[in-house]
């Protein structure tokens, strides 16, 4: 994958192609790629080498500077993926990219600099693990996910990424084998833990034997010992925290359950000398023999403090530790049975049904049917929102609990974010490993994994409220049988037999009124039930949302069925839910949401809270999302609003785990976005503030490449800035913020939501088309396009903004030829180098006159010229250039400027695309030598030489100095960057690629579906590095030999490419090589010489008939019909490839030598055949 380094243009200037901070780099990740390249291979290994990814980071410009494509000197380098052959194929050297995660201050213009790896080198004849002849289809490195490249900014160099160990990245995923890690200890750890919560009740009682148990008695009880507390204190003999705990200054009121552990052990330890001492004193472990109340009291600490934070306790420690805890417990005055059933049942997520809930007998007795009568159930209720579908299953669960040992996971499925999020807390909850020894989250399927795995043997119900996507829900179900899985959905499509459904019909009348009597503090007569149900027509919401209103109406009964009657009409008018009983839901709703803005400033304050949480479109919010949201807010201010709008049933309450959560029914939200507009540009655009502030906050905390970074709200920032709003100051806010948006979204592959934002912005701002800001706007959209995959798209953008440029500033002046080189840049990821060559030159010309030969944009020109002829093949001349290149850097910069380096990183990966692999080692181990000396070892620069390094020793043949390295780097990255980072995943799949080299096919396929696993959780299924993923995994399978799981994964793959990058797509026609290549490998050679043909005809179009990668595939088609037999047409085509071959690299270039081979070998046969 081609990685390129964060450039950041100079202040003030456009960043120009040469303006660049940082040289990129391209680092080979052998598998990241995205499209397949290929290699050539020697007439004995043909098939596919892996794909090249070119990951390209986005660039930072600074305020109004333009982020030039050619400013590339800065950026550091993409990351090419190496190909599964034994050459790695740098993919990615590259113009300079801009960091991949470019903050364009307002104004500025992103460049299109994200360079695309350059497709496959040839892989020399003894590349293993190919078939004969076949040029092996290495995937085309493509620009990491989101990642903006400053078309010029970039001089990404190849080079592969570092992967950390799989030691670190597989064992501590997957299961381990240690035998302490049992179902069974982690049972012991639970049963621990209800003796630590029962030993702190049992202090609590032993505190109030000697102390008021009145919050305020106890505090006058404290404060009488004031003096020797603070002197206590004073001593250092009582905490700080206890102090503050027993003598609050803001209030005068101690409630000793706010006191913790620590405060109470301090209280016996200092201030009560009723407690006898233990006999060795407070600060040691107590003897068994010692019993004393003060020995029990400081054993119970002791045994607290060894067991709180570990996952797993072994038997005989158990056995210790429980019996002395017991015997401590029970001297201080516990009973035998208060050990009975100490084990406790499993819940998550489940709140008790609301109070208001009443009937729906029917559907009750029929689900109970079902789950007795089926020992494994896949239960679906169906019905349209607001009916009651959870609160019916709530109600099930209440009744018919004891048939699970009170034992429910409750799982939010609407988004797969939502069961992620799930399925993390429930590892959490059952003390689960779900976190790898560096403190980073596992993949989401080994998470799931770990919780089935421990609750195998555990009667249990499942629940996975309000799901959406029946395909999206399977991989979450329990992956063992005879469960019972309860489902709600609006879905009412299931598929057959594996799920049964029910259908929710709404209340009838008699239930309906039943309900309004029961739970409505007003009387109404038979007339006005009548009345209501008819407008109500048995909807829950409804029912719910008028007993809400009436009971807090002042109106006599009559006024307010005659003004709940007149308020359901006028919403008819609205634009609404269509069906017939959500208008009088919509109308409870809103009666209730009015009498809150037209009560006291509490009440208002609770309706600017809940139209906050309707406006980042989530039905769940944590409480830490609650405060950034409401940050202007003061703690009393929101804890006075959460608790009117549960009263009035407007949103819900309940506690995880790890916090509070506050949700919204759907239609609640819908209604009240459409009902109360009133200051609603006010309330977005603090929301949006509030937000921005945070990410100040939490960038102190953490770095903003980081993949945890705002892990807590992003997700809800992301809803938030794609809002439809017309608001002109929320649209200007995220103009201003655009280049921090971008790279935020950048590192996490999030290319839509930096598409749907610019469109937005650029829709409703009402821009000129002299507007810098315009500008900068549609290059960024035009870079999102491009990291997308979607070339021509971004070409069309590119081509409007450097015209609209031509016009505003002039053909030449410095920000017109940053653009331009963006174009070229699309152009050169498109695969279309001939006029990417074209376009460069005419940069490299224009700038030459304007800034002069030495200027930096100047030479970011020359960088992205040499890339650009690398990727094209033409290497020695690419040589040429970069070496001119980094002549001047070193004469303008200095030796060990940034820039320089990155330079010095792209000379070698063109040595090594040249296949002078030796050469590429000497510079890319002295590049990072000087790296760690300028940048410190942990940079991440630092760590793209490490991965270039890494690859050029793969592709050098030393596997276990490569497989070395990327582990390192793989740790390093994991550190700095994050398990889910993009660039932390093309290190694990360089590593894959390693071993995949070196022969240890298992232990590639196990990083290679542990990277796919990871891709699709971050990225999603159809992003381009989820489709490298795939196609590396189905290559490893080809080499080892399973070549029905490889055609399968290839097929999928293509199919997927088709779709997503289009039929003449270049890594759509490397996957269609790296198909025929498994093909052939199986034996069916008819079907490999049709999709081979078809790949070389669409490649002499897209790439013209002298491409390397043209050529690849007319050698692949020679060496399937020499397997054929057929040594006439073999012979042919050998000879017309190695004569074009010829024409394009110099004759020194390993594939000159491998077409020779294979060509002698055809004739030799041929020759045989005749004689």
């Amino acid at each position: 994958m081609a990685e390129a380094a964060t450039p950041t243009a100079t202040p003030g200037a456009m960043a120009a192609v040469a303006t660049p901070t940082a040289t990129p780099e391209v680092m080979a990740a052998a598998a990241t790629p995205t499209t397949t390249q290929e290699a050539m291979v020697a007439v004995a290994t043909p098939t596919v080498t892996q794909g090249v990814i070119a990951v390209i980071a986005t660039p930072t410009a600074t305020p109004g500077v333009m982020a030039a494509a050619t400013t590339p000197t800065t950026t550091q380098g993409a990351m090419a993926t190496q190909p599964s052959t034994s050459t790695a194929v740098p993919t990615g050297n590259n113009a300079m990219v801009a960091s991949a995660t470019p903050t364009l201050t307002p104004g500025a213009i992103a460049a299109a600099a994200t360079p695309m790896a350059t497709p496959g080198a040839m892989a020399a004849a003894a590349t293993p693990a190919t078939t004969p002849g076949a040029i092996a289809v290495v995937a085309t490195p493509t620009v990491t996910p989101g990642a903006m490249a400053a078309a010029a900014t970039p001089m990404a160099t190849p080079g592969a990424m570092a992967a950390q160990p799989s030691t670190s990245t597989v064992a501590t995923t997957g299961n381990n084998g240690d035998q302490l890690r049992t179902r069974h200890n982690r049972k012991n750890n639970l049963i621990l833990q209800e003796l630590v919560d029962m030993s702190e009740c049992t202090k609590r009682d032993i505190l109030h034997t000697l102390f008021p148990r009145d919050p305020k008695e106890l505090y006058k009880a404290f404060n009488k010992k004031r003096k020797q507390i603070k002197k206590l204190r004073s001593q250092g003999k009582l905490k700080p925290k206890t102090y503050f705990q027993i003598l609050p200054s803001d209030k005068k009121e101690v409630n000793s359950d706010e006191l913790d552990t620590t405060a109470m052990d301090d209280i016996f330890k200092n201030i009560c000398p009723e407690i006898d001492p233990p006999l060795n004193g407070w600060e040691s472990t107590p003897d068994d023999t010692d019993v004393k109340q003060g020995a029990h009291l400081r054993s119970l600490s002791v045994d607290r403090n060894n067991t709180q934070h570990r996952f797993y306790i072994r038997d005989d420690e158990f056995n210790v530790i429980y019996n002395r805890m017991k015997r401590r417990l029970k001297a201080l005055g516990r009973t035998e049975k208060d050990f009975e059933d100490l084990l406790p049942p499993v819940r998550y997520g489940y709140t008790k049904p609301v109070s208001t809930f009443r009937g729906r007998e029917k559907v009750l007795k029929e689900i109970s049917d079902k789950v007795d009568q089926n020992e494994d159930l896949k239960l679906v209720i169906h019905a349209v929102a607001g009916t009651g579908k959870s609160e019916i299953v709530r109600r099930y669960y209440e009744l018919n609990g004891d048939k699970f040992e009170q034992n429910i996971l409750w799982i939010k499925a609407d988004t797969e974010d939502s069961l992620n999020s799930s399925f993390i807390d429930i590892g959490e909850q059952l003390r689960l490993e779900v976190k790898d020894q560096n403190g980073h989250y596992k993949g989401i399927n080994s998470i799931v994994d770990g919780v089935y795995r421990y609750l195998n043997d555990v009667q249990m119900l499942f629940v996975f409220d309000d799901v959406t996507d029946q395909r999206m829900l399977m991989k979450y179900l329990p992956s063992f049988k005879k469960q019972t899985v309860l489902i709600t959905s609006q879905k009412s499509e299931w598929i057959q037999p594996d799920f049964v459904s029910i259908r929710l019909e709404p209340f009838d009348e008699a239930e309906s009124k039943k309900m309004i009597r029961e739970k409505s503090t007003k009387s109404l007569s038979e007339a006005q039930l009548n009345e209501v149900t008819q407008l109500i027509q048995g909807h829950p919401l409804s029912l719910q949302q008028f007993v809400a209103a009436i009971n807090r109406t002042r109106l006599d009964v009559a006024d307010f069925v005659q003004y709940f009657k007149a308020e359901t009409g006028k919403t008819f008018e609205m634009p609404l839910f269509k069906t017939p009983y959500a208008h009088s839901a919509v109308a409870a709703i809103k009666i209730n949401i009015e009498r809150l803005i037209f009560e006291d400033d509490e009440s208002q304050l609770a309706v600017k809270l809940l139209k906050r949480l309707c406006y980042i479109e989530s039905e769940e919010v944590s409480m830490s999302v609650v405060k950034i949201i409401c940050r202007d807010f003061d703690e009393l201010g929101i804890d006075s609003a959460l608790f009117l709008l549960p009263e009035l049933s407007l949103v819900n309450i309940r506690n995880l785990s790890r916090e509070t959560i506050v949700s919204i029914h759907s239609m609640i939200r819908e209604t009240v976005l459409v009902i109360n507009n009133e200051n609603e540009e006010e309330q977005l655009v603090t929301c949006l503030t509030n937000f921005l502030q945070e990410i100040e906050v939490e960038k102190e905390r953490i770095s903003a490449d980081h993949a945890d970074f705002g892990k807590i709200f992003i997700l809800h920032f992301i809803k938030l800035i794609q809002s439809q709003t017309e608001s002109k100051q929320f649209q200007k806010i995220l103009v201003d913020e655009i280049g921090q948006i971008n790279q935020l979204m950048t590192v996490r592959g999030r290319n839509q939501v930096i598409i749907n934002v610019c469109q937005n912005v650029l829709k409703l701002s009402n821009f000129s088309d002299h507007d810098q800001a315009f500008l900068t706007v549609n290059t960024i959209l035009a870079c999102a396009y491009q990291s997308k995959g979607e070339h021509d798209i971004a070409i069309h953008l590119h081509e409007e903004t450097l015209s609209k440029m031509k016009t505003v500033f002039g053909v030449q002046h410095i920000d017109t030829l940053s653009s331009m080189d963006n174009l070229a840049i699309a152009y050169k990821e498109k695969g279309d180098y001939n006029q990417a060559i074209k376009l460069h030159e005419e940069t490299l010309s224009k700038r030459k006159t304007v800034l002069g030969v030495n200027h930096i944009n100047t030479l970011g020109s020359m960088n992205n010229l040499a890339n650009a002829y690398q990727e094209k093949g033409d290497y020695n001349q690419a040589i040429k250039l970069h070496e001119t290149t980094l002549s001047k850097m070193k004469t303008v910069l200095g030796v060990h400027h940034i820039d320089t380096l990155a330079s010095m990183n792209n000379l070698a990966n063109a040595y090594q695309e040249k296949g002078d692999y030796n050469q590429a080692i000497k510079l890319h181990e002295t590049t990072l030598s000087k790296r760690k000396t300028v940048l410190g070892v942990n940079h991440i620069d630092t760590l793209l030489s490490m991965n270039n390094l890494a690859n050029a020793y793969t592709e050098n043949g030393d596997y276990n100095q490569a497989i070395k390295i990327h582990e390192e780097t793989l740790s390093k990255r994991i550190t700095v960057l994050g398990v889910h980072h993009i660039k932390t995943l093309a290190s694990m799949n360089n590593l894959a690629n390693a071993y995949q080299e070196k022969g240890d096919y298992n232990q590639a396929i196990k990083l290679h579906e542990e990277t796919l696993s990871k891709r699709k959780t971050v990225l999603g299924v159809d992003h381009i590095d989820t489709l490298a993923s795939m196609n590396n995994l189905a290559n490893t399978y080809q080499e080892k030999g399973d070549y029905n799981q490889a055609i399968k994964m290839h097929e999928e793959t293509l199919s997927k490419r088709k779709t997503v990058l289009g039929v003449h797509h270049i890594k759509t026609l490397a996957s269609m090589n790296n198909l025929a290549n498994a093909y052939t490998e199986n034996g069916d050679y008819n079907q490999a010489i049709k999709m081979y043909e078809e790949t070389l005809s669409k490649r002499k179009t897209v790439l013209g008939v002298h491409h390397i990668k043209t050529l690849a595939s007319m050698n692949n088609l020679a060496n399937t019909y020499r397997k054929k037999g057929d040594y006439i047409t073999s012979t042919r085509l050998f000879e017309e490839a190695l004569m074009k071959i010829k024409t394009s690299v110099s004759n020194d270039h390993p594939s000159v030598e491998m077409i020779r081979r294979n060509r002698d070998r055809s004739r030799m046969l041929l020759l045989s055949n005749n004689s």
